[in-house]
């Protein structure tokens, strides 16, 4: 999807990230400036929010922000920030098989469905951030996850209330930290490392 910098006067992509229960096809839709993994982690983080609980795994895909390797035997590797993730909710991370990956079809068909839908919903308004994107991602989804189903009885929020929402555990008090750790300075002899942001001198650790 697209929204405008109104500042710059342009046009800037947005990526979907998108988060779905197999059984109720309850599902969470958010855009992202970007697919470097600050976003991914903070995609993560509100959908737990979103969901009111932490599953007990995940299957995601390979992409590089989350997973290093993935060898077909032997074990995989995360990277540390997503594994931090995984360890403060104390969810299993398990990637997706590589190249033709059967272990998501619920998310995989549902990303048809937000194109033609959400998306479809969306296609006539223009949005001058990112904020007001996902503002109308949210109305759009809210809909689309309370409407009835035509073969089942009920609706993807009533089925993920009733029967998949009890089977979740409490999130934590405190959500996950995201940051950045940078490596490989010097601590001077004032005990600072010397990396400045403008006039203010952030000191080392020690």
């Amino acid at each position: 999807m697209n929204y405008i910098d109104p500042d710059k006067n342009t046009q800037c992509t947005a990526y979907l990230f998108v988060a779905t229960f197999p059984y109720s096809q309850y599902t969470y839709v958010e855009a992202a400036a970007s697919m470097n993994q600050s976003d991914w982690l903070y995609c993560n983080v509100h959908m737990l929010e979103f969901f009111e609980g932490s599953p007990v795994k995940i299957v995601c895909d390979n992409l590089k922000t989350e997973v290093i390797a993935h060898p077909k035997h032997g074990e995989i590797v995360l990277n540390d920030a997503y594994l931090s993730f995984a360890e403060h909710y104390q969810i299993a991370i398990m990637p997706a098989e590589v190249r033709k990956p059967k272990q998501k079809p619920s998310v995989e068909g549902f990303v048809g469905k937000i194109a033609r839908k959400i998306i479809g919903m969306l296609r006539h308004e223009t949005f001058y951030s990112l904020e007001s994107l996902n503002r109308g991602i949210r109305n759009a989804l809210t809909k689309l996850n309370s409407k009835e189903f035509q073969k089942r009885n009920g609706s993807r929020k009533i089925l993920f209330k009733t029967e998949e929402k009890p089977m979740l555990r409490a999130l934590p008090l405190l959500p996950f930290e995201i940051c950045e750790w940078s490596y490989h300075h010097k601590v001077g002899p004032n005990s600072h490392n010397g990396l400045t942001k403008g006039n203010i001198l952030f000191p080392a650790a020690i």
